[in-house]
């Protein structure tokens, strides 16, 4: 998970030094294919998105990682920019 930690905190410094926080937010998720929420202390981590991706091929996917401050937080991302589930 260490790797993990890491992009959580490139991405929070770039977020934080950013002009506009929200762009960033979302050119995180759109460079991605999976984006996991890194709960609390980094201890437990939740697919925000990619749970599809992460049953082909974890390999080869751009992955990356955000702190949360809890499961709901990690959950509102979800429904935010988490996968479109398709019929």
């Amino acid at each position: 998970m260490t790797d993990l930690r890491k992009a959580a905190e490139d991405n929070r410094d770039r977020i934080a030094h950013a002009e506009n926080a929200g762009e960033v937010v979302r050119c995180i998720f759109r460079t991605h294919e999976v984006v996991y929420g890194l709960i609390g202390d980094a201890a437990d981590k939740f697919v925000i998105k990619g749970e599809w991706a992460l049953k082909t091929d974890g390999a080869s996917l751009r992955t990356t990682a955000m702190f949360c401050q809890d499961i709901e937080e990690a959950k509102a991302l979800r429904n935010v920019f988490g996968d479109v589930v398709q019929t």
